[in-house]
């Protein structure tokens, strides 16, 4: 009897596991309403967890990318491919881990290889922008004590746009937040497989 009790409860532990990593599958569509993306994933604790197969496609219908993925990390291969179908770039991983990865032209030619993900730069690097907050930011404020919170965009030129304050305990920061960003040169933009991306930032600052 005890050992049909057991058998029971393991099943149940066993069918409510199933249940809460069982694979599920996200579309996404662009305007046109031709497919752009397959999403496998399961839940875990509310969070979306990639599993398996991921896909991409152009606009036009053609295959873009796959990718591979356990337990939300890349495990696999990771391969891009032309309009024209040539592959573009493949890459190993295991774990997270990126062991091996080639690049391609449009013909089918080895190039050299570049990461599939660049984030964007600011001209002259971290110290630069540090520098640019302190001016435009940090003026006046020696003896006011605070948090200000801001996003903002970063388009496919570089040009840094849509700033938009989170938290501020200074009314008057975005007159100062305008002004930084009047001043602000353009960035290197964020790349993806090569293609320049739009990107969103967030930046903290403690007075």
């Amino acid at each position: 009897m005890k050992k049909n009790i057991l058998i029971i409860i393991l099943s149940f532990i066993s069918i409510s596991i199933f249940s809460q990593n069982e694979i599920q599958t996200k579309k996404s569509y662009y305007k046109s309403g031709k497919i752009k993306s397959e999403i496998s994933f399961y839940k875990k604790k509310n969070k979306k967890i990639r599993e398996g197969k991921s896909t991409w496609w152009f606009e036009t219908g053609e295959l873009k990318n796959t990718q591979l993925f356990k337990k939300g990390e890349l495990n696999g291969e990771r391969i891009s491919y032309w309009k024209n179908g040539k592959i573009k770039r493949k890459d190993i991983f295991k774990k997270g881990k990126l062991k091996e990865g080639k690049c391609f032209n449009e013909q089918g030619k080895e190039i050299d290889y570049y990461e599939f993900e660049i984030h964007p730069e600011y001209s002259g690097g971290k110290t630069a922008l540090r520098k640019l907050l302190k001016e435009k930011l940090f003026k006046g404020r020696k003896n006011v004590k605070g948090k200000l919170i801001f996003k903002f965009s970063i388009d496919i030129n570089g040009k840094p746009i849509n700033p938009v304050i989170l938290r501020d305990t200074n009314p008057s920061s975005i007159k100062e937040l305008i002004n930084l960003f009047n001043s602000m040169p353009n960035w290197k933009p964020a790349m993806q497989d090569g293609i320049p991306v739009q990107i969103t930032r967030t930046i903290p600052i403690q007075f």
